[in-house]
């Protein structure tokens, strides 16, 4: 493991390597790919039917709506939670302990 302080390329180059190992893995794992665009999907229609109902009604706009950012930033910073857990753990697996 290099020291921090090296050259910008050398970053990037390492960035893009893991970038382009976890487009590989989510494409060979099934499972993530269907249910990465399903489950913001069914957040919005399940917990937006159930909770308009109790939800007092926003002017020009429906509970949906109102839902949808929200639901778009929870799903992202998901994500972002996700990558970073697999990176720290390929990261710990590849450090050697002295």
């Amino acid at each position: 493991m290099r020291d921090a302080g090296g050259d910008f390329s050398s970053d990037l180059r390492g960035a893009r390597v893991v970038w382009r190992r976890e487009l590989i893995r989510f494409e060979r794992d099934r499972t993530r790919m269907v249910a990465s665009p399903v489950q913001p999907v069914i957040f919005l229609f399940v917990l937006g039917t159930g909770l308009s109902a109790i939800a007092r009604p926003v002017p020009g706009a429906s509970f949906k709506t109102f839902m949808f950012p929200g639901i778009v930033g929870m799903t992202v910073a998901t994500a972002a939670f996700v990558a970073v857990v697999l990176l720290a753990s390929a990261m710990s697996a590849l450090s050697t302990t002295d």
